[in-house]
């Protein structure tokens, strides 16, 4: 019982999270930065601070993303002889909540512009085969929209990349 119970608590903290994400993301249209913050991110170097509270918003939701990818693998550890069903679909929604970790540190840390093995290198098929369970509907929307997921998230790394690099030749021009 006690399974269920952490797994609901999960699921209901993943909506939590995204409702959290979602409303950064409005935040920025509803209640723009100041106009001092321009000179702010000037002064610093921050370019983010140009957005206001939003970037704190974002970097918040980033660490809750990354904390429920954390509590989804402790929940997949306590049940390692569930069935693979049930094992496969932990494994795939923790990498799917580092994914949208990994996506909101694109934007919000330019150092972040490099993928990792972590965030970018999900092998799905490999999961999936590895743990075996991964022939039911409710798998296979969640490796669809991983894969979904993986694809915005390594053009997001390539625009940030490609503009920090375009931004270092202007400095240095």
């Amino acid at each position: 019982m006690n399974f269920c119970q952490e797994y609901v608590r999960l699921r209901a903290e993943t909506f939590m999270c995204h409702a959290q994400l979602l409303h950064a993301c409005l935040s920025l249209r509803t209640a723009p930065p100041p106009a001092i913050a321009a000179s702010l991110a000037t002064s610093t170097r921050d370019d983010l601070l140009r957005c206001g509270r939003v970037s704190q918003q974002l970097t918040k939701s980033a660490r809750d993303f990354n904390n429920l990818a954390s509590q989804y693998g402790t929940l997949y550890q306590s049940v390692f002889d569930a069935d693979p069903q049930t094992l496969c679909n932990l494994a795939l929604l923790q990498q799917g909540a580092l994914l949208v970790a990994q996506g909101i540190e694109i934007i919000t840390r330019p150092s972040a512009g490099q993928l990792t093995e972590d965030y970018s290198g999900l092998d799905l098929t490999t999961i999936t085969s590895k743990l075996g369970g991964g022939e039911s509907v409710e798998t296979q929307s969640i490796i669809t929209a991983l894969e979904e997921a993986t694809t915005l998230v390594r053009r997001l790394a390539q625009v940030r990349s490609t503009g920090n690099s375009r931004l270092t030749k202007g400095l240095h021009s």
